[in-house]
């Protein structure tokens, strides 16, 4: 009970960094999407929208390390085109989606880790939001697009040698096959024996299939 208890204080411990963590990038404050479109949409003036859409967007000074963006960019194309079974199944729809995600998560303060990306997509697009966001996103933004298609050019090459491994194995399997079958039969043909045993096996099945029809047409 005592163990239960301490595991207990430590998932809730465990859950305030975490959220704690969420809520805070660069000692500035996350916001959620339904409260920054709301705030967005009470504005009367277009310079007002804009103020307030670039207080919620990462200054353009703003820089993500390389091997992070190559990350972010694995983690996109991996997570959309890999079904449960580990296959590759090109999904680009939900790739999409992932990308534009991704970016709000890298260089925007809105609160969006535990909503569904779909979701969030459509709130701000239906807002006629999405897109001034994803103009005002930083130039280290244009780093990661670059990544994203060297990353994105990997995977994809990668999946087409795997195909024309399988595919090579495949066909080297059916050719082992088919070679010893044409073996086995060159054998059995060369062999008087066994040649000889395989006629008289042919021949009784023919007799018997004679005297079954023998056998029908006097019954008729």
């Amino acid at each position: 009970m005592e163990q239960n208890k301490v595991i207990q204080m430590q998932d809730k411990e465990d859950t305030k960094i975490r959220n704690t963590s969420e809520q805070q990038v660069s000692g500035e404050s996350k916001i959620s999407v339904l409260d920054f479109i709301k705030k967005y949409n009470s504005m009367t003036s277009d310079k007002a929208k804009k103020t307030y859409l670039q207080r919620v967007v990462k200054g353009d000074d703003y820089y993500i390390p390389y091997t992070a963006k190559v990350v972010y960019a694995r983690n996109i194309l991996e997570i959309a085109n890999f079904d449960k079974e580990g296959n590759v199944l090109y999904n680009t729809s939900k790739q999409f989606i992932l990308y534009v995600y991704t970016l709000l998560q890298m260089y925007t303060l809105l609160s969006i880790d535990h909503m569904d990306w779909v979701v969030v997509f459509d709130i701000l697009n239906s807002n006629n939001v999405l897109d001034e966001i994803i103009n005002a996103l930083p130039k280290d933004r244009n780093d990661f697009e670059m990544i994203y298609k060297m990353v994105q050019e990997d995977f994809e090459k990668n999946y087409r040698v795997y195909q024309l491994n399988t595919k090579e194995i495949v066909d080297a399997v059916q050719s082992s096959i088919m070679s010893t079958i044409h073996s086995v039969l060159t054998q059995i043909q060369n062999d008087t024996k066994i040649s000889s045993f395989v006629d008289s096996i042919i021949a009784a099945l023919l007799a018997n299939q004679e005297s079954n029809n023998s056998e029908s047409d006097n019954q008729k």
